[in-house]
Order: structure tokens, then sequence, then C-alpha cells
């Protein structure tokens, strides 16, 4: 009996043993992501290992991967997998699997003995060790060590306020560093500054070395052709600022299709035709250059921004496409035909001052403009801006427009001249009656200064007026003013005043300027 019980224990056995083999057999077969070898984590590890020198890297990833699922905490399986990603040319995935692996070994450190703490934290180290292995060294530029992962960097010279209206080097450096928080999508840990900077052009070679670099700027400093050949091989370039930097010769950056913002401002540029192929550019500062033809950008329809104030150019029919534009800068330059602006509906500042300007009607559409300069032009006819109703800073001095009926329905208005109607020697004075400004209640600066102007009753209702100047006008009764408590500034130069109130305090200054942009909100 007890013999017949030993041969059934053993057939028993036996196929149990049967059992787990199919059911083993079956889940490898049912299962794409199985390790080749079914067997110990030490077995996979060494398997993995052999994998990485035969440089089959995927089969060593599921080697690896299999061994974290079954260890979470193996250091070995975390670096071994993140050699395989390496070997993969993705460093990124490498440091980010690392990185994961610390978090793993780290989870319960708090509760373990003090012992085990001291196995933890060799295993830390060693992960630690690697991670710093994989990332990039620092780079020096100009005496600064710069991470390798730099995304944006600004080089500015002392001499930086000879050029632009800045106070001093600091201030702009200042206001580039809250630009990059505020304005680009970087983060500001991988943002840096490089103030004061001698300039050496072996300097150009290292930052060439930024390869995640995509924003640069360089200002104040003398750029040769040869430093432009170097900048334009940095073809992951996105944001490019090189104004106030002596340029002449640009055509080294016309590879630099990718860029979406692009300033050379305060330069000496004449040629722009390596400007052409950058269709992508959403920003593009080109003022204070010698520029004269501006045909290359006819392609650039994605421009929101332009800025050609203080160049030569006369024609601007290369324009005539950018229906995406935003701002437009075109003060102080030869043009006297606006007509290839008639398609941007959708910009709010505009600056035509300074100019040969006599036909407006191109603007008639431009409803959502709130910032118009026209100023010293020959325009007498402003019935176009009969809709703008969203203006909030008009600038029209220096011209003489026959009535200010247009500018009835502003009643956004903050800012408004209409001043120094002599400036252009004109026989005839047209501007003398302001009823048309009686609804801008928001009004809060004025300059009717220098026209045939005497009543302005019509401003009764204007209590938000802080500023207002009447020089040069037949002006001579002010109670209408009398309960503005806001107005601190009557400009009243060559003015006879008869009936002043109390509480208004006036001024005879020789010399006039104003700021529009100061009175908006």
């Amino acid at each position: 009996m007890q013999k017949k019980s030993k041969i059934i224990i053993i057939s028993i056995a036996a196929a149990l043993v049967l059992v787990v083999g199919v059911f083993t057999a079956i889940s490898l077969i049912g299962s794409s992501e199985a390790p080749v070898v079914q067997a110990g984590t030490s077995e996979q590890l060494s398997l993995g290992q052999k994998f990485l020198i035969d440089l089959e890297y995927e089969k060593a990833v599921a080697e690896f991967n299999a061994v974290i699922e079954i260890e979470p905490k193996n250091v070995d399986a975390y670096i071994g997998l993140a050699d395989a990603y390496i070997g993969m040319g993705d460093e990124n995935k490498a440091i980010e699997t690392l990185e994961k692996g610390l978090v793993a070994i780290k989870e319960g450190y708090d509760e373990l003995s003090d012992e085990d703490k001291k196995i933890v934290d060799e295993k830390i180290e060693k992960i630690e060790k690697k991670i710093e292995e994989l990332k990039p060294k620092p780079i020096e530029i100009f005496s600064n060590e710069i991470p390798a992962d730099c995304k944006s960097l600004v080089i500015i010279s002392s001499n930086i306020e000879n050029y632009d209206s800045y106070d001093d080097a600091e201030e702009y450096i200042k206001e580039e560093v809250e630009w990059f928080k505020e304005d680009l999508d970087i983060d500001i840990e991988q943002s840096f500054v490089v103030e004061n900077a001698m300039f050496n052009p072996k300097e150009l070679e290292k930052i060439a070395l930024l390869e995640q670099l995509e924003v640069l700027e360089i200002a104040g400093f003398n750029l040769s052709k040869e430093n432009i050949s170097v900048i334009g091989e940095m073809k992951q370039l996105k944001h490019l600022e090189l104004h106030c930097s002596a340029l002449y010769d640009i055509s080294g950056l016309s590879g630099l299709v990718n860029l979406d913002f692009l300033q050379l401002g305060y330069n000496n540029i004449r040629d722009i035709s390596a400007l052409s192929g950058m269709t992508k550019l959403e920003f593009l500062g080109l003022g204070y250059n010698n520029i004269s033809d501006i045909s290359a950008l006819s392609g650039m329809t994605k421009l929101e921004y332009l800025a050609l104030s203080y160049t030569n150019i006369s024609d601007i029919s290369a324009l005539s496409d950018m229906t995406n534009m935003n701002e437009l800068y075109l003060y102080s330059t030869n043009i006297s035909d606006i007509s290839a602006l008639s398609g941007m509906t959708k910009l709010e500042y505009l600056s035509l001052a300074s100019n040969n300007i006599s036909d407006i009607s191109a603007l008639s559409g431009m409803t959502k403009l709130e910032t118009l300069n026209l100023s010293n032009n020959n325009i007498s006819d402003i019935s176009a801006l009969s809709g703008m109703t969203q203006l909030k800073v008009l600038e029209l001095s220096g011209n003489n427009p026959k009535d200010l009926s247009a500018l009835s329905g502003m009643t956004e208005m903050r800012a408004l001249s209409v001043s120094d109607t002599t400036a252009s020697n004109y026989d005839t004075i047209y501007i003398y009656d302001i009823s048309a400004l009686s609804g801008m209640t928001k009004l809060r600066m004025l300059n009717i200064g220098d026209t045939q102007v005497s009543d302005i009753s019509p401003l009764e209702n204007c209590k938000d007026l802080e500023c207002l100047f009447l020089y040069d006008t037949n002006v001579s009764d002010l109670s209408p003013l009398a309960d503005m408590q806001k107005l601190d500034t009557v400009i009243t130069t060559n003015c006879y005043i008869t009936n002043c109130p109390d509480n208004i305090s006036t001024s005879n200054p020789s010399y006039y300027e104003w700021d529009l942009s100061e009175y908006i909100d």
C-alpha cells in the first residue's frame, strides 16, 4: 500500500511539472515583448550587456527593461538601458531613463535603516555620476561658462547705449532678460546674458558649438563678413538679433531659413537680397540702414512686425501681400504712395510720419488700428480715418486737414495731436472747429497748438484730460476746463487768456515736446 502511494505522488508531481512547462511556453509565445531567454535577472543583465557589445541596441533595451520590470530598483539595468539609448543616438532618452531610475531607487528611502540607506546611497551616487558623464560640458564664452544646452544667448557691448536710446547697457540687458521671460517659450534657466564683453571672433566659433541654441543676440560690436558666415551656419536658430553691429554684408545669413525673428536695425546694410528665402519670418527689423530696395521681402506673407524707418526706400509694393501685419514702421523714408498697404486690415500700429504722403485712402479699411502716426506729411483729407473707432493714439501734427469730422466716433482716444498746421507753410489754415472731439471722454492728452481754434467748449466732457497744448491759438476763455480735476499741464504760449478758472494753472514755455505713447493705458 505504501509503495502504491509513492507512485501516485510521483505521478502527480510529474503532471504539475508538465502543466507549468506548457503554461510557460504558451506565455512566451503570446508575449512579443518577452526577452529571448527566460532566466534570472543576472543572466538577463549579462545578455543585455552582450547585445550592447554586439551593437544590437533594440534587443539590449528589451532585456534591460525586462530586468527593471522585475526589479524596479536595479541600478545596473538602468545604466545598461541608458547605454543602449546612447548607442541609438538618443542621449536625452538616456538621461531621462537614469533620472527615472533615481526616482525609483529613492522611493521609500526615509523608512530605510541606516545600513540600508548606505547601500541605496551608493546606488544613487552611481546613477548620478552616470548622468553627469552624459550631460554636455559647459563652453567658456567671453570668460563665462555657458551650458551646452543653452537655448538663448545675449552678448551686449558696453557701447550699446551709443546706438539705442538706453541710459546704459545695464538697463538694456535687464530689459532683454525680462523679454526672454515674458515673450519667449524658453526656460529662463537656459537663457544667458553676457555684458560688457570684448569681442573676439574666435568666440563665435564657440557659440556655434551650442547645438541647442535657438536665440542669439549680439549687439554693439563690429561684425565682419566672416563673422556673419559663422553665424549663418547655425541653422537651428529661430531668433537672431545683430543690431548696432556695423554690418554691411549679410549674404552669409541666407541659409537661416528657419528664423521667425530677425533684427538687423542700426547697421550699414544696403543689400537685403539674402533674406529672400526667410519666408517663416514673423518679425523683421531693418530700420536705420541704407536700404533702398525691399523687393526681397515680397514672399514674407507671415510677417506681423516690420520696421523700415530711417531707410531710403520709396517703393513699398513688395509689402502688398502682407495681410498678417500687426505693426508697421515706415517713419522717415521717401515714400509717397501707400496703396500697397490697403490689405493690411489687421494692423494695430502704423507709423508713416515724416514722408511725402498726401493720399491716405488706402487706410480706410484698417478698423483695428489703435496707434496711427501721420505727422509731418502733406495730408488735407482725413476722411479715410472715419471708421477707426478703436484708435487710442493719433498723431496728425504737421498736416493741414480741412476738417476734423472724421474723428467724431473715436471714443477710445487717449492722445491726439493735430498741431503745427503751419509747419508745411500752408496758405490757409483750416483747423478752427474741434466739435468732433466732444465725444472723446477718455482723452488724456490733446495738442491743438498752432491752429485757428478759439472755442474749446467741446472739451467740457473730457474729464480725464491731463495735458492740453493751446500754444499759438486764438483761445482766450479757459472756463470749459473748470471741472477738470486731472488737468495739470496747460500750455498757452502766445495766447491772450482773459478767463482762467482758479484751479487751472498755465505755463508758457518757448519749447514744446510731447510723447503720445505715455498716455496709453
